[in-house]
């Protein structure tokens, strides 16, 4: 019983010790054919990594970035109003959804775009500005 204590205060130590790695998402992993700018793509990337992660605000940010590298890249715009929809927990703010689609000409511009583009592109952007009602329990 002494060893497996001893060996086991040895473990906790020794792995307490080791200096914390930096967790670097595999994006090559990720396939997302879009039209934004090879630029873009990057931010765009970490942006739907950490929105299938549940981190919104951090998704936030790099969507916010890829807008920043190419304004007419409509599904960064997509993807940040995609931050404010919380399904799991049955939250929705359409109201920022919406301002986050329609903040400057550049994102209507692209979201318009994409709206002519396919008719299961439309009817996918099209859901961000009517979404369906949660059912009522």
């Amino acid at each position: 019983m002494r060893k497996i204590l001893l060996t086991l205060l040895a473990l906790s130590l020794t792995s307490s010790t080791l200096p914390a790695q930096p967790y670097t998402p595999d994006l090559s992993a990720i396939s997302f054919p879009n039209s934004g700018a090879p630029a873009a793509q990057h931010e765009f990337l970490l942006g739907l990594f950490q929105l299938h992660n549940f981190e919104y605000a951090d998704a936030a940010q790099h969507f916010r970035a890829a807008q920043k590298t190419d304004p007419h890249f409509a599904l960064a715009y997509w993807g940040e109003a995609m931050t404010f929809n919380h399904t799991v927990w049955h939250e929705q703010d359409q109201a920022a959804a919406l301002a986050a689609l329609n903040r400057p000409a550049e994102a209507r511009t692209a979201f318009q775009a994409a709206l002519e583009g396919s008719p299961g592109r439309r009817r996918s952007l099209s859901l961000l500005a009517s979404p369906p009602k949660p059912p009522v329990p």
